[in-house]
């Protein structure tokens, strides 16, 4: 009788409980500024974490673990993701996810204590300054080195080219963005950095009228490249189409812009991005989730929304592995996504080294065709 007795106390006293126990239950919560001064998604704003809230409902229909899922969305001042985050500790919230934008993630990171052990998983953010503050923040995108490193090997193949580095001087962002390009490129090739208000200066328009080749390097989102866009879009000529071509940032994979502004987008020279999703080569995961997710939200599933939900299964992964009861979940979760790890995912491998918040993943070079899908 003792012997039994001692079975069923153990493992408390040694923090553990029997594997066949419910988890404490799990808060995710969503925190984000509000985007749509700079990135325009659907219009019903539950369909932009659709992602997210489709991973969820799939775990909690086959687990006895709860899970819950809470959003805070701010109102577009940038101190509302600080606002977020004195919310997500309130509320408890193990993970938050969201941060769409680098500097939702930095303004999360910079601003964490000893006291906030919740980690911040963005499925987007880009910066390189990210790494600063891992493990306090996680991101599920590769990083701006990456994409950098990926052009670079494409301008190595190109010859006699003028590389037309743009972006917005009230941009931080992107400003650190052009001045990543100008030093990796600096050596490969002829480099004329153009700052815009809205347009592209008419002293620089009318130079590039007269190049044949010419390479256009956006480092901000679609939105903001709009009027200058329309410019080029109006030099539609059969040698601007052969000779020029466009490079946006991850964010331009999101096509909500350019079908918003089809008449623009259908007369730009070819243009491309680069990302480690091939979308065009579905594996059975991604194949199984855009089913699941078109009966979800009566819609095709778009860039964020796959990464939304293969972020909510990392967030899951570590989860079920939760036995070490001398740390809180929070404290767990942390150091599971910081640690060494591999994923399988619908938008394929995600490989993670243990000391740097974005994943090793191969960049392949996509053509836009703007609507809502990339191909080679």
């Amino acid at each position: 009788m003792i012997f039994f007795l001692l079975l069923m106390v153990l493992p408390k006293l040694m923090g553990e409980v029997p594997s066949h126990a419910p988890l404490p239950p799990l808060k995710v919560c969503y925190i984000s500024s509000e985007l749509g001064d700079v990135l325009p998604r659907a219009n019903d704003l539950p369909i932009e974490r659709a992602g997210f809230a489709l991973a969820v409902k799939n775990y909690t229909k086959n687990s006895k673990n709860k899970v819950s899922f809470e959003v805070f969305a701010g109102q577009i001042k940038e101190n509302d993701v600080l606002a977020g985050k004195e919310w997500a500790m309130k509320q408890n919230c193990h993970v938050a996810v969201g941060l769409v934008t680098s500097r939702d993630a930095l303004l999360f990171a910079r601003s964490s204590t000893e006291k906030f052990s919740t980690v911040g998983f963005s499925s987007t953010a880009t910066a390189d300054d990210l790494d600063a503050f891992f493990p306090s923040v996680i991101s599920a995108a590769t990083s701006m080195s990456s994409w950098v490193n990926a052009l670079k090997n494409e301008v190595r193949k190109m010859r006699d080219v003028n590389l037309y580095v743009i972006s917005k001087p009230d941009d931080v962002y992107s400003v650190l963005f052009t001045e990543k390009l100008s030093f990796s490129l600096g050596a490969r090739a002829q480099i004329i950095k153009v700052n815009l208000k809205n347009e592209i200066p008419d002293a620089v328009f009318n130079t590039l009228k007269t190049k044949e080749k010419s390479i256009f390097l956006y480092t901000m989102y679609p939105i903001l490249s709009l009027p200058s866009l329309k410019q080029i879009a109006g030099l539609n000529s059969a040698l601007v189409k052969k000779n020029w071509q466009v490079y946006g940032t991850h964010s331009w994979l999101e096509s909500h812009t350019f079908n918003a502004n089809g008449e623009i987008a259908s007369k730009l020279p070819p243009t491309f991005v680069f990302t480690p999703w091939q979308v065009e080569k579905p594996n059975a995961l991604y194949e199984i989730f855009e089913r699941e997710y078109q009966l979800f939200a009566h819609q095709v599933p778009d860039h964020d929304s796959a990464y939304d939900y293969d972020v909510m299964n990392m967030i899951f992964a570590c989860y079920e592995k939760y036995s070490d009861f001398s740390l809180t979940l929070a404290e767990y979760l942390k150091k599971c996504l910081a640690s060494k790890r591999h994923f399988e995912g619908v938008t394929g491998a995600y490989v993670y080294n243990g000391f740097n918040s974005h994943p090793v993943r191969q960049e392949y070079r996509k053509q836009l065709n703007f609507s809502g899908k990339t191909t080679k």
